[in-house]
């Protein structure tokens, strides 16, 4: 794959007519001392161009008796770095690149890398020669800063990019200086995987902005050694990978609540089949609770990550049991703000509204929230979100917070008790049904 893409480009690059790419070398040295990383930089670390390169013997010339100047020598197989005073010190070596003639070779750090490359995408990913040299001396990190130069005519939108490829720090073409966006994660798929699981994980790529890099035949632990977080694509499933926790759709204790048939927010809800908005839907395993027991819901999820994630999850489940698929079908999932969606909806929209923030204190044994944590940002009850609520619902108001939370009090919540729980419901009552069975402490 990378062999045609590079073939590709290298022709792209010959094309180039030589006045023009002249031109361009001169305007993307003028964009390169605009950056101050440049200026200030004293050990500069500078390849030597060959053939449609960008030319960097300009610079080295121009900055030879300003900075300490390396440029590498291949020795075994490995980059080296060589201190030189004068372009007279080149000859070619190794590829017919030019190379310096001493073996004086310079074990420290630099301040600024110069990488060279056929592409750069807008991540800092490169196509380079193949060879792997610059990837493994970023690996290291013996600089402060790292430099690609690239045409802004061989800017590419994404690069196909593997584990061992090291991104660098900023850009520079003959139009502009680009800084590289970090991401917080990446994306990438089982180690098995066809066209359609590769499209798959592309999509999210570009839905999230993050970077897809092929997973090949690396295993996850290697992963976490470069990425603090992953994104995984697998067939049936996605996986959020932060540190040590896993974040992932399944039911779990909503299959128990399910089967327990003695749900404490069943009683709160009433008999009655009730419209809820689920304004916090997190695994969404109380939309799911809800809907089996045949309440029409709408679950709002603010976060990218976890709404994909369950959105993907309830699609794909495997189970044999069929009512627990139709409940799930029949949730209506939207990734929104809640606040954001409250505003822009109807007096009187739904009958219930519900809401489990995060608690504020850690739930023992529950690492599916711990996980959730590394990855939402934590929001509470606000009164505008409140007043929105009082005007959206008809009927109720529901919360699920810690017992410890000061939230029932606060917002002035009637508290109902569930007895060896470490969290409790709280009601707001808007519109009191006669039919309905009075609220019992549980």
């Amino acid at each position: 794959m990378k062999k045609e893409i590079r073939e590709k480009l290298i022709k792209k690059r010959d094309n180039i007519l030589v006045g023009k790419r002249k031109l361009s070398d001169e305007k993307l040295i003028k964009n390169l001392e605009k950056l101050d990383i440049f200026n200030e930089a004293k050990k500069v670390f500078i390849y030597v161009n060959f053939k449609s390169e960008v030319n960097t013997k300009i610079l080295i010339k121009k900055y030879l008796f300003n900075k300490r100047i390396f440029v590498p020598k291949i020795v075994n197989d490995k980059m080296k770095l060589i201190e030189i005073f004068s372009l007279d010190e080149l000859e070619k070596g190794n590829f017919s690149l030019l190379e310096p003639k001493g073996n004086n070779y310079y074990c420290g750090s630099v301040d600024v890398v110069i990488v060279p490359g056929l592409s750069y995408d807008l991540k800092g990913y490169r196509i380079g020669y193949g060879k792997g040299y610059y990837d493994k001396y970023l690996t290291k990190g013996e600089y402060k800063n790292s430099i690609g130069l690239c045409y802004e005519e061989m800017l590419s939108e994404d690069l196909y990019s593997t584990l061992n490829d090291r991104n660098v720090d900023f850009i520079v073409t003959d139009n502009r200086i680009i800084k590289s966006k970090k991401d917080n994660f990446i994306i990438t798929t089982s180690v098995k995987k066809d066209k359609e699981l590769e499209n798959k994980a592309k999509n999210f790529a570009k839905k999230f902005g993050v970077k897809y890099i092929v997973r090949e035949k690396n295993t996850i632990s290697r992963f976490l050694k470069f990425y603090k977080n992953l994104f995984l694509v697998y067939k049936n499933k996605l996986i959020f990978l932060s540190e040590n926790n896993k974040f992932f759709f399944h039911l779990d204790t909503a299959m128990l609540r399910i089967k327990n048939k003695k749900e404490p927010i069943l009683d709160i809800i009433g008999e009655k089949k009730q419209s809820i908005l689920d304004a916090t839907m997190g695994l969404c395993r109380d939309s799911i609770v809800l809907s089996y027991f045949g309440h029409e819901l709408t679950a709002l999820e603010k976060n990218k990550i976890v709404f994909e994630i369950v959105k993907d999850g309830m699609k794909n489940l495997e189970i044999e049991d069929e009512k627990i698929i139709n409940a799930i079908k029949k949730i209506k999932l939207i990734n929104i703000d809640n606040l954001e969606y409250l505003r822009q909806s109807p007096d009187n929209e739904y009958d219930i509204i519900y809401a489990d923030f995060m608690f504020c204190k850690k739930i023992k044994n529950s690492d599916n929230l711990n996980s959730l944590e590394k990855i939402v940002k934590k929001s509470g009850m606000t009164e505008e979100f409140l007043t929105e609520a009082k005007r959206v619902a008809r009927k109720k108001i529901i919360i699920k917070a810690h017992i410890l939370d000061n939230i029932f009090q606060k917002f002035n919540f009637k508290r109902i008790r569930k007895s060896g729980a470490e969290f409790n419901y709280g009601v707001v009552e808007l519109k009191k049904d006669k039919n309905e069975d009075n609220i019992k402490n549980i």
